[in-house]
């Protein structure tokens, strides 16, 4: 299943690992009144950003947590839903990558390409935030300066 659908923004803790199951109306991927309980993605973004800027000699980074951490950031930038949510962190994960790249040995060309391809999805995301900004502001009536 897709997780996009489920996300949303803002803090809390509806989709944290300590969160009990709701109990009442609805399945436990669902609150007490039935609505979807979703998942914290600024949280979620974090806890990945973490993940990706471990040492790669830890225990915690082995079997490619790192790449795993990057990709995912990478899906979370990438969709249309959960991207303008994620979008203030986007200097942040800038800062991941480039930090990524430099950190990276010369056996780890999947964690570059990972690093590469976050980056790309922050400025995809930032191109698209643009554009739908631009294009709301023209349903205004508000002429963009040029």
């Amino acid at each position: 299943g897709s997780l996009t659908g489920s996300m949303t923004g803002g803090g809390g803790a509806g989709g944290s690992r300590g969160a009990s199951p709701a109990r009442g109306k609805g399945s436990p991927a669902t609150g007490g009144n039935g609505a979807p309980r979703g998942v914290d993605a600024v949280g979620f973004l974090r806890r990945m950003m973490e993940a990706a800027a471990m040492n790669p000699r830890s225990g915690k980074a082995a079997g490619g947590t790192r790449v795993a951490a990057l990709e995912a950031i990478s899906g979370l930038l990438c969709d249309p839903v959960v991207s303008p949510k994620v979008a203030p962190w986007s200097h942040d994960v800038l800062d991941l990558c480039k930090r990524s790249l430099r950190s990276s040995g010369s056996g780890e060309p999947h964690y570059r390409r990972a690093a590469v391809d976050a980056g790309c999805a922050v400025l995809r995301a930032s191109r698209d935030a643009a554009i739908a900004a631009s294009a709301h502001r023209a349903s205004l009536g508000i002429q963009d300066d040029k």
